[in-house]
C-alpha cells in the first residue's frame, strides 16, 4: 500500500466511525416510543370511526331526501301502507340520527360537517291520531288583495 493511502485510512476510519456514532445517537427519522405508536393507533382508530359516522350521516340524509321528495300521493301511500311500521322506523331513524350527530359533534373535526336529519322531512305532513293516518295539511296561501 502506498504512503498516501496509509495516511488516509485512519482519517476515513475516524470519519466513518463518527458518522456511525452520529447515526446511532440522532437518526434522521427517529424511532417512535411505544406510547407514541399507541397514541397514533388510537388517533387512526378515532378517524376511522369519524369517517364511518360521517358516512352514516350522509346515508341517512340521502335516504331521508329520497323519501320526503316523493310526490304527495306516493308519499302518503308509503307512509300509510303500514302506519305502525312507519312510526317505528321514524323513531329508530331519529334515535340513530341523534346519536350519530352527538358523536360527530363531540369529535368536532372540521372535515366532518354533515349531520343526519331528524324528524319528518316536510312541515305539511302530520300524523292524524283520530284516523291513524298520515295526512298533508294544506298550507294557507296568502289571499290576493
Amino acid at each position: 500500500m502506498n504512503n498516501a493511502l496509509r495516511a488516509i485510512i485512519p482519517a476515513l476510519t475516524l470519519c466513518i466511525g463518527m458518522q456511525a456514532q452520529a447515526q446511532e445517537t440522532a437518526p434522521l427519522v427517529p424511532e417512535k416510543t411505544q406510547a407514541e405508536k399507541d397514541l397514533e393507533a388510537l388517533n387512526t382508530g378515532i378517524l376511522r370511526v369519524a369517517q364511518s359516522l360521517d358516512l352514516a350521516a350522509r346515508t341517512l340524509a340521502r335516504e331521508h331526501q329520497a323519501v320526503w321528495r316523493l310526490p304527495d300521493d306516493r308519499l302518503l301511500a308509503l307512509l300509510n301502507a303500514n302506519v305502525q311500521r312507519t312510526l317505528l322506523i321514524a323513531t329508530a331513524k331519529d334515535k340513530a340520527a341523534q346519536e350519530i350527530n352527538s358523536l360527530l359533534n363531540q369529535l368536532n373535526l372540521p372535515r366532518f360537517t354533515t349531520r343526519a336529519p331528524i324528524g319528518f322531512g316536510r312541515d305539511d305532513v302530520k300524523f292524524d291520531g283520530t284516523t291513524n293516518k298520515f295526512v298533508i295539511i294544506p298550507t294557507e296561501q296568502p289571499q290576493p288583495e
